[in-house]
């Protein structure tokens, strides 16, 4: 596979937090709430979350643990419903969840008993595509995940990064709208997740997909985002959105050098800033 950054695409996203360049948003998040009852009461997870992301843009959340960050993307993928408040897909009501919007989460959620071509091909078999359609988009995320030598494994038989790669083709074969991915690399050795983020910003030059993307990790970020949205502590809310500079030296390198380029250094602490007062905070 080649993991080189080199020339990437990268639609430099600026203006207000919510709606970034004022075009129509692709997907909103409207004035989201979400409230649990527990054995000890009523938890306020969310509150009133607000956040538009345009067609091809990549942006992703983050914030202390616990502040509602997955809660907020399985509200967005209509895994689970809001308090109050709505999703919106081109300015219409999400509903339920679909081949438009399509999740990667952190743990792989592949199928043990089944091979890697046919993890790949569940939403599709699901979503009663064509067989002949099916074998040309699998053939077709074989090769652009390097998967062609592991197509007749199983997960058991494929490292953590190999499975994480199975996990996005089976996301991508839908040719989804919006790709939602919770810490899709959390659970990754660091060379693993370094080398899965190279891939995921090759991928985007392939498919100019709309990315929510929830991590923990400031550098991962700043590195893969357009625009980067800080959470507060819980419940938790939009605290502000920072834009990422899609002119900047060292948005045509790899991510270990980037992280070496003074304006990456400079806006990873800007982010981290906000992070850590919200830490502190809590």
């Amino acid at each position: 596979m080649t993991h080189s950054t080199a020339n990437r695409t990268r639609g430099p996203v600026t203006g207000s937090p919510t709606t970034g360049n004022g075009h129509d948003p692709k997907l909103e998040i409207r004035g989201v709430t979400k409230n649990f009852v527990t054995r000890a009461g009523e938890v306020d997870a969310l509150a009133s979350c607000d956040l538009a992301l345009e067609q091809g843009e990549f942006l992703t959340i983050v914030g202390p643990s616990g502040c509602g960050k997955s809660t907020l993307m399985m509200v967005a993928a209509g895994l689970d419903e809001a308090s109050s408040g709505s999703i919106l897909v081109d300015g219409e009501p999400a509903g339920g969840p679909g081949p438009q919007r399509s999740v990667v989460f952190q743990r792989f959620a592949l199928f043990p008993s089944r091979t890697v071509a046919d993890n790949i091909c569940f939403g599709m078999q699901q979503a009663r595509v064509p067989k002949p359609e099916q074998a040309e988009r699998l053939e077709e995320q074989l090769t652009l995940m390097g998967l062609g030598k592991f197509r007749d494994s199983y997960p058991h038989e494929l490292s953590g990064g190999m499975q994480q790669r199975v996990a996005i083709a089976r996301s991508l074969v839908l040719r989804p709208e919006i790709l939602l991915m919770d810490e899709p690399f959390g659970a990754l050795d660091a060379q693993t997740r370094l080398l899965l983020q190279e891939e995921l910003v090759r991928l985007r030059q392939v498919h100019r997909f709309t990315v929510l993307f929830i991590t923990h990790s400031v550098e991962e970020a700043v590195y893969l985002a357009d625009r980067v949205a800080v959470m507060t502590r819980r419940p938790g809310a939009i605290k502000t959105v920072i834009d990422v500079p899609g002119d900047a030296e060292w948005r045509s390198s790899d991510i270990e050098t980037a992280m070496g380029h003074p304006e990456f250094t400079q806006l990873r602490q800007r982010v981290w800033k906000l992070v850590k007062e919200e830490i502190v905070a809590s």
